[in-house]
């Protein structure tokens, strides 16, 4: 799949229903912005035909973007009436800005912070995906942690709240005691990863609420050893897939 002819990165799939098409959502570059990093998405009708794709359209026009200084790792997640953009900035901050369901993909204003955690040996980073409980309609909020005791190690910290545009309390954030992390994370034989990264749970569907279950909370990352990993260029990194699976 070729969304542009050139870079883009950490995508995210969704059914908008009021629309009946397929949202894929990325990020890219965009020369001559203030903001050379942008959020974009592709709509296909037909998910089965990696062709169908459309080419990128960008969230946010150049007059509109938001008063932030840098922006990464954009998730869309809708509740009854509007649909909000989470994003990180890599330096212990995640933002959300938000437009009325009515008029996305267009029409999202200014970003809030809505999460500040960082300190000097941990610190929320990036991959922040945010999803609705189906057990009692709340939400939670997995984002890639930053560990920097003893070389860069990625975990998982987590943050719920009772609303999309509500107050987000920590569950699971240091590394001591994370979401997921070499703190908690057991494995079936010998360990291959010492990084758990950009996690996604299975949904119980495909469609803009992203809903999950209590029930079911398995994770889908990307991992790999410190030593494929440490002072390498992300591109480079072997990453492999793996499957966190609660234990009790």
């Amino acid at each position: 799949l070729t969304c542009v002819d050139g870079y883009f990165c950490a995508p995210q799939v969704f059914y908008f229903r009021p629309h009946g098409l397929w949202y894929l959502v990325y990020q890219t570059h965009a020369e001559g912005r203030r903001l050379g990093l942008q959020p974009a998405y592709s709509t296909t009708a037909d998910i089965s035909d990696p062709a169908s794709w459309t080419r990128p359209s960008l969230f946010f026009p150049d007059d509109a973007l938001p008063t932030v200084e840098r922006w990464i790792d954009f998730w869309v997640i809708c509740d009854d009436a509007r649909a909000h953009l989470f994003f990180t900035s890599l330096d212990g901050h995640m933002w959300r800005a938000s437009t009325d369901i009515a008029s996305f993909p267009r029409g999202f204003g200014d970003a809030e912070c809505v999460i500040s955690d960082a300190s000097d040996e941990w610190r929320l980073f990036e991959a922040s995906h945010t999803y609705r409980v189906e057990e009692d309609g709340t939400y939670v909020t997995v984002v890639e942690g930053e560990d920097r005791r003893d070389g860069v190690k990625r975990y998982f910290m987590a943050y719920t709240a009772d609303a999309l545009d509500g107050e987000w309390t920590a569950q699971g954030v240091t590394p001591e005691a994370p979401f997921a992390g070499a703190a908690n994370v057991k494995f079936d034989g010998e360990p291959w990863t010492a990084h758990i990264s950009h996690g996604e749970f299975i949904r119980l569907a495909s469609d803009e609420t992203l809903t999950v279950s209590r029930e079911d909370m398995r994770m889908v990352f990307q991992g790999v050893s410190h030593s494929d990993y440490a002072g390498k260029r992300y591109g480079d990194i072997p990453w492999q897939v793996g499957m966190l699976t609660p234990n009790g």
